[in-house]
């Protein structure tokens, strides 16, 4: 059974509900005042680990640079480590200035998976010509 949650409190409830019953949300306002990339985003907080993996990764797939900030505070704000190296190779596709930093920043993290996935995708992005004004 598929469990729902209000974009605005993460509260679970029924599918067809139109106002939240926790925070009193109006659920179609608020997913009509989301872009597809901005859903996206704002996935990232989603209760649910691999709805937040799910959306970190298509982040990076199809490249979408507003969500380097809130990429990098997922890194920040978790402790679950495949969350944190699904966010890691979402920074690498998208490939900013800012992502490259956050890269650097990860090549010292505590866990080796994740440090060693950075220098990975660092090493990987030297062999790419980087964009026109980057």
């Amino acid at each position: 059974m598929t469990t729902f949650y209000c974009p605005k409190c993460w509260g679970e409830m029924k599918e067809d509900l139109k106002i939240c019953p926790h925070c009193g949300a109006n659920i179609p306002k608020i997913w009509a005042s989301f872009s597809y990339e901005d859903k996206l985003i704002h996935a990232l907080g989603h209760p649910e680990p691999t709805t937040v993996m799910r959306s970190a990764w298509l982040l990076g797939e199809k490249k979408v640079e507003k969500a380097v900030p809130a990429l990098i505070e997922l890194i920040k704000s978790t402790r679950d480590i495949y969350i944190i190296l699904e966010a890691t190779r979402a920074l690498g596709k998208i490939n900013t200035p800012d992502c490259r930093q956050a890269l650097s920043d990860l090549t010292h993290h505590p866990v080796r998976m994740i440090s060693r996935e950075a220098r990975t995708i660092l090493k990987e992005l030297q062999d790419i010509p980087a964009k026109p004004g980057q």
